[in-house]
This record gives structure tokens, sequence and C-alpha cells, in this order.
């Protein structure tokens, strides 16, 4: 480190310098997980806005790998880095934290991250939480996090928007978002805190899961009440949509029977 800070006092230009991959020596910081060389690299001017490939921020690099707990996030918030950027995708950094902590072994950990993102972010507007309009790939924190299969995931980014029955977002509602995630916890969880069985989407969440061929939670959504009279968008009941997409003969029996 020593001999970094020595290089760098003579020639503080080279923070600015673009590997051939695209990286400045800012995102090779965060890969290696160096808190220290990141502090320093932060220090002399490193630009925090740099995209790695003109498509990822440090800030976004750092969410994703979820090293530590939040430290080097916090370090480059603390320093300038922009929450509300977003990649080529339309994924800003809080949402590549949400997926990277559904992804993750260390479930304590990943509470740990997500909690000490929440407290850098809780003063941005509302939009930033759950407006699909400001994402481009139409799907806000909460949405995302209903994806994630992980309730208590879902729990710490509900307690900033409450319930948001009646929103859609890519025509689906939160609860058939969470059906498409494949989590049967998650969606009788979404069930207990009071989301709708049948909302106005394209897709109700019994038609996602007769698509996806997933039997335990069809069985929990038609325990719940679920309408096998209503139809898609392209005007088919679930029953159909199970058979067109060629599911298990269970399946097709099940929504028969019901």
């Amino acid at each position: 480190m020593k001999q970094l800070k020595s290089i760098l006092s003579h020639a503080p230009h080279l923070v600015k310098q673009i590997d051939e991959h695209g990286r400045i020596p800012l995102h090779e910081a965060i890969g290696k997980g160096d808190l220290e060389m990141l502090r320093l690299l932060l220090e002399v001017g490193s630009p925090v806005e740099a995209m790695k490939r003109g498509d990822w921020t440090p800030l976004m690099q750092a969410c994703a790998q979820m090293q530590g707990e939040g430290e080097e996030i916090a370090l480059l918030t603390q320093f300038g880095a922009d929450w509300r950027r977003r990649n080529r995708e339309g994924w800003t950094p809080f949402q590549l934290a949400i997926r990277a902590a559904a992804s993750t072994e260390d479930e304590e950990k990943a509470k740990r991250t997500i909690i000490t993102i929440i407290k850098l972010v809780e003063h941005l507007d509302p939009i930033y939480w759950w407006d699909s309009r400001a994402f481009n790939n139409g799907r806000s924190c909460l949405f995302t996090a209903a994806r994630s299969g992980f309730p208590w995931l879902f729990d710490l980014i509900h307690a900033h928007t409450g319930l948001a029955i009646g929103r859609l977002e890519q025509g689906m509602g939160v609860l058939a978002n969470a059906v498409a995630s494949g989590s049967a916890s998650m969606v009788k969880h979404l069930l207990s805190l009071g989301y709708p069985m049948n909302d106005q989407g394209d897709w109700q969440p019994i038609h996602v899961a007769a698509a996806s061929g997933n039997l335990p939670i069809v069985r929990i959504l038609l325990e719940a009440g679920a309408d096998l009279r209503v139809r898609s968008r392209e005007g088919y009941t679930a029953q159909e949509i199970a058979e067109k997409t060629r599911q298990s003969s269970e399946i097709i029996t099940l929504l028969k029977s019901n």
C-alpha cells in the first residue's frame, strides 16, 4: 500500500486509467475486496461514477458482489456514488444488491448488508422504492424482492413501501411475481400479508403457477381461493395454459377438478 501511495502521489492521473476490460483501479479494488485500497483511490480523486465497459459503476459492482457487510458500499456512498444510476439492463445498485442477497448462502450476512443499504437510501424519494416507471426493466425494488423467493428480503423492502395492492409491473401484481419466483414459502407469506389472489393483471398468480408447472404453488393458490374462471390477457384459463405448456397430468387434473 505504501508503494501505491507513492506512485499515486507522483502520478494521480493513474486512478482514471482504463484497462483492457474497461475497468479503472476502483473497479479492481472492489473486485479484490480491498477496502484500504478503495479508500485511498477515492481520496486521491478516483471517478466514483466511472462505468466498467460503459455499463457498471463501482457502486453497482460492490452491490452485486456483496462482499463484507456493506463497508465498500457505504464508503462509495460517502464519496458521492449515485444510487439512481442504471446499467444497460435497467438495474439500479439496490436492485443488484437484492438479486445478490437472494443468491448468497450466508443469509444473516446478506440481511445485515441490505439493512446497511436501506439506511443509506431510505432518504431517497419513494419513486426509488417502488415506482416501476423509474426502471428500464419494468420492476421496482419491491417487485424485485418479490421475485427473490426470500420472505425476509421482501419484508425489509416492504417495511418502506407498505402493501402494494393494485400495483402492476409488467402486467403482473406482487403475488404473481412471488409465484414466478417458484418459492412456496414466499407465496404463503404474501398471502398472509394480505396480498389478493386476484388482481387486474394480465396474468393472475394461478396463470403463472400453471405455466411454470409448480404443483405445490398451484395447490396453495387453489386452497386460498384462486378463481379458475378468470382468463389471461391472451384469453386462456389456468387449465388451458397448463395444457398448452404441456404440464404434468397431475396439474391438469387438479385444475380440472376444481
